[in-house]
């Protein structure tokens, strides 16, 4: 088993506000990314503070979202930083026994390849932009007001580059979560919402199209994330006249003796 991440800054942020790791440490392998609101200051901080705790609890074996977001929040208190820096998503991947689970705070993005080439995604959003950030577990005011006004999910399936299926469902501030086992998708990536953001002379490209590019790479072997998503974002996506203003986190883990679909 092998596991890789890579965050980028956008063309148009002053600083990168995604935040991934990824570990292939023995017994469970796992990969992370988190994605800090852009109206929130300070987020970027938040965002490396919430993964970080997020990285130790899987080290750990086990994330429990409300023991990893008030270990966040006690090294945002010691720093004396607002506690509203960590309103940032979080999506993982963990890979036990033979099953990939791959979960979801907030908004992101699960990709899948199967053992014949294809790719599975799941693409999950908030109604009406607003997602529901890990951090709201720390203020049940603050999750309250949230809940009044937003709190409805959509995710949307797609198969080789298909919409299959649109899902509509209350939050209640709970994890998306999907298992996938390891003999239909040897490799599975985790994405913050950046992936959703590519632009061609000011129309969208489809989520799917940007998705068979950062999928597409030829061997596991070291930084194979790393490598794959800055060959895209230096030189495929700016060729096909692809501009990305957003901030990219993508982190994947990956059997490496399922490779005959690379």
């Amino acid at each position: 088993m092998t596991a890789d991440a890579y965050f980028a800054i956008g063309r148009t942020h002053d600083v990168c506000q995604d935040y991934a790791l990824a570990s292939d440490d023995v017994p469970k392998t796992w990969a992370l990314v988190s994605d800090g609101c852009s109206s929130s200051p300070a987020s970027d901080i938040g965002a490396r503070l919430l993964g970080r705790a997020a990285a130790h609890a899987l080290e750990r074996g086990r994330l429990a979202p409300t023991q990893v977001i008030a270990k966040a929040a006690r090294m945002v208190d010691a720093l004396g930083m607002a506690r509203s820096c960590l309103d940032a998503t979080l999506a993982w991947v963990v890979r036990d026994e033979g099953i990939t689970t791959a979960t979801i705070i907030g908004d992101g993005v699960v990709a899948a390849r199967r053992c014949d080439g294809g790719i599975d995604a799941w693409v999950v959003t908030d109604r009406d932009g607003a997602p529901a950030y890990p951090s709201y577990l720390l203020d049940r005011e603050r999750l309250g007001d949230y809940l009044s006004q937003h709190g409805r999910r959509i995710v949307k399936r797609y198969r080789d580059g298909v919409l299959v299926d649109v899902g509509h469902e209350h939050l209640r501030a709970a994890p998306y979560s999907l298992q996938l086992t390891l003999e239909a998708h040897p490799v599975v990536v985790v994405l913050s919402d950046g992936v959703t953001s590519f632009q061609k002379d000011g129309e969208p490209v489809a989520v799917t199209e940007v998705l068979e590019r950062l999928l597409a790479v030829k061997t596991s072997r070291g930084r194979f994330m790393a490598r794959r998503c800055r060959r895209f974002l230096r030189r495929e996506a700016p060729a096909l006249g692809w501009r990305h203003d957003d901030d990219l986190a993508a982190a994947a883990i990956w059997h490496p003796r399922r490779e005959t679909a690379a």
